[in-house]
C-alpha cells in the first residue's frame, strides 16, 4: 500500500501523506518530486505518520512573509 502521492498543484508537485493529508514537501520538477516519493513508498520517512513538527505548511508560510 503506497502511503504518499503526488498531487499537482498550479507549477508545483506536492508529495502528500495520504493518512494524514499533510503536504511533506513541494517540488518544482516532476522528476525531483517522483525520486523522493520513490524513497518514501519503499520505506523511508515515517511510514505514513509524519510527525505534527516535522510538517511545513506551505500555504502558512506564504501568508506569513
Amino acid at each position: 500500500m503506497k502511503k504518499y502521492e503526488i498531487r499537482k498543484n498550479e507549477n508545483t508537485f506536492e508529495i502528500v501523506e495520504k493518512a494524514t493529508n499533510f503536504i511533506i514537501v513541494s517540488y518544482n520538477r516532476k522528476y525531483k518530486s517522483h525520486d523522493l516519493l520513490n524513497k518514501l513508498n519503499s520505506g523511508g520517512g515515517f511510514d505514513g505518520w509524519t510527525p505534527n513538527f516535522f510538517i511545513k505548511n506551505i500555504k502558512k508560510s506564504a501568508n506569513s512573509v
